[in-house]
Parts: C-alpha cells; structure tokens; sequence
C-alpha cells in the first residue's frame, strides 16, 4: 500500500481511524498490507471496540441503526435489578437477625450486601452494557441496495479471483467486493469483525 502524504479531507471518524493505522506503520511511504495487523489480541480488540463504537454512532445519526432496548425498556432493567439486589439483601439480613444465635446484625448485613453485590453485578452490566443494534426501515432499505451491488459484482465472473492490483481498473468496486464477501482477497483483519447488525431475513 503506498498512502498518499496529502491532506485527507473530510473523513467520518472510523475512516480517519483506519487512515490513521496506515500512515503510522508506513514507511518511507510503503505499508505491507499484512503490516496493518495487530501482534497483541487485546489492542486488536480495544482498537476495534472504538471502531465498532464511531461505526454505531454514524449509522444512528443517519437513522440506518437503533439501540436494540429502548431507554424506557433498560431504565426497567435497571430498576429490576436494584429491586431484586434489595430483597436479596433484605432476605439475608433477616436471616440472620432470626435464624441464627445469638442475631447479628452486623454478619446480617455484611452478608446481604456481599450477595446484593452477586447478583447486582451481573445484572448491572447487562443493562448498562452494549446491548447490541436492530435495524431500521432506512437501515434495510440501504442494505437491500448493497445486497444488490453485492449480485452484481459476483455476476462477473472473474470479479472473485482479481488481485490487488486491480484495484487500477475496479477503483472502489474492489473494496466493496472484497466487504460484501464477492472477491477472495486476502483483506488483514484489524480487529475482531462482527456486524453491527443483520436483519433476520438476510442470508450469508
């Protein structure tokens, strides 16, 4: 890969992220495109959690992807796990303010709060956490449209087989291709890949 050492423009988050990568492991203008990957899995993962973060953020923006619970629903969530960490911790503390001798309220409460914690925990990471996406009208619309582009690069027979440099006759189609999955290109994986979301009645 050879990056162009002019001013990018205008570029979305996630796309300065990944012009970013490449010019700093370039050298002297040159970047192997096996050089893009990450030696360490944990700074692949971090890199791709932020990725896959500004990814989020834009689709939302073009009304393409929404949050998977509504605010209403995960307040709900939320609200249900303080209830049950606060009767665990009342059971507890009742226990052992009646079912053992002599009572002892401090062993009643160190123990409910230890077990209000146990449960609280995962249940506070679950509503607080990434839920995940769901598509939109918008969102399927724009992805029939790429699902169309997609029939029609592997349409062309040889479209699967090209090289990189190809990419001199295909310009952009060739990334595209090798996105939607129609070039067998060998693409580096910069992070751990999944999709932001896939409607139900997509097929691979």
């Amino acid at each position: 890969m050879h990056p162009l050492d002019r001013p990018a423009g205008a570029l979305l988050p996630f796309e300065r992220r990944v012009l970013d990568r490449v010019r700093t492991l370039a050298r002297h203008g040159v970047v192997p495109v096996s050089a893009l990957t990450f030696r360490d899995a944990g700074e692949a993962a971090r890199w791709n959690d932020r990725l896959h973060a500004e990814v989020v953020a834009e689709a939302r923006r073009l009304g393409l992807s929404r949050a998977r619970f509504s605010r209403a629903a995960v307040t709900g969530l939320s609200a249900g796990a303080l209830g049950v960490g606060a009767a665990v911790f009342w059971a507890v503390l009742r226990f052992c303010l009646t079912h053992t001798q002599p009572p002892s309220l401090v062993a009643g409460l160190v123990l409910g709060g230890l077990a209000a914690l146990l449960v609280l925990g995962p249940l506070g990471r679950l509503s607080a956490g990434d839920l995940g996406e769901r598509d939109t009208d918008a969102g399927r619309e724009v992805a029939a449209r790429w699902l169309g582009v997609r029939r029609w690069l592997r349409a062309h027979e040889t479209f699967s087989g090209l090289p990189p440099a190809a990419v001199a006759v295909w310009d952009r189609y060739l990334a595209y291709g090798a996105a939607l999955g129609a070039a067998r290109l060998r693409v580096p994986r910069l992070g751990h890949c999944r999709p932001v979301w896939r409607a139900r009645s997509e097929k691979p």
